[in-house]
């Protein structure tokens, strides 16, 4: 099995805005100093906005309203649109490309709650594939937000091109560096040694071809070792291709993704599989 090549170091990824969804809960405004400090590395602007879903006019041409609020003791001005669900108006801000770059906050439910609450930002994930920098419950605020990049990869799995793209460029803005990590769980491989190679040769090509260090890890719980690993070093950047599954499928089969973000103290930077 060979890796692909991805896009060289130089070709640093540029983004038009960086868009900020608040609905004024505590856990909403963690991602706010996030989001800053992204749109000053990157040189872009930020923007926080709020959607209302309760406003009788919904059926109207989209209006806005900007209100003014403090935020760590900071003065924010908000925009307020109306759609029906959180997600469809985060998605109609974002419109069909990609250029934009999403930080939110996530409240990481289980399956099981999501049956009763819904999850605003596996609603973003369905519908657009662009970068979506997520900060969980336990996320600590404080922390630098980019000291090394974390890819989180399945054994024998792919990088898709869209985020070896966002990391390389994001390792190159921020002069951070890459590792690419992969739990190996020794009961599923039957402590079959050649397997076990098998995967670390394929993890060394996958890191080479965009430059980063492999890093195996081992045990028998996936995001438990991925976030352990992170917590080492504050600022840990830790980046996924999730694949959206129903949440009936998450019930049965489980998400590493949410399991992740769920317990991360640091943000979780996801492009869509």
């Amino acid at each position: 099995m060979t890796a692909t090549t991805y896009p060289p170091a130089e070709l640093s990824t540029c983004y038009a805005q960086v868009l900020v969804p608040v609905d004024f809960s505590r856990l909403s405004w963690k991602s706010l100093p996030v989001a800053t400090a992204l749109a000053r590395g990157f040189g872009v602007p930020h923007r926080v906005v709020h959607v209302d879903t309760s406003s009788p006019w919904l059926d109207l041409s989209p209006h806005k309203l900007t209100l003014n609020t403090l935020s760590h003791g900071k003065r924010v001005q908000v925009e307020v649109l109306a759609a029906r669900t959180a997600a469809d108006g985060i998605v109609q801000l974002l419109g069909d490309d990609e250029s934009s770059l999403l930080v939110m906050s996530s409240h990481g439910h289980t399956a099981a709650a999501e049956l009763a609450f819904g999850s605003t930002s596996e609603d973003v994930l369905r519908h657009w594939r662009g970068p979506v920098v997520v900060t969980g419950p336990r996320y600590r605020v404080g922390r630098p937000v980019v000291t090394r990049i974390v890819v989180a990869v399945p054994p024998l799995g792919t990088l898709p091109v869209a985020l070896a793209a966002d990391v390389r460029g994001w390792a190159d803005r921020f002069g951070v560096p890459v590792q690419v990590a992969t739990v190996m769980d020794a009961a599923s491989m039957g402590y079959d040694f050649e397997v076990g190679r098998e995967r670390l040769r394929h993890l060394t090509k996958l890191a080479e071809s965009i430059g980063a260090e492999p890093v195996p890890l081992h045990g028998p719980r996936t995001a438990h070792e991925l976030v352990a690993y992170a917590d080492m070093q504050p600022g840990t950047l830790l980046a996924m291709a999730p694949r959206v599954k129903p949440v009936a499928a998450q019930l049965v089969l489980g998400s590493v993704s949410k399991a992740v973000l769920r317990h991360a103290t640091n943000p979780v930077l996801f492009r869509r599989a």
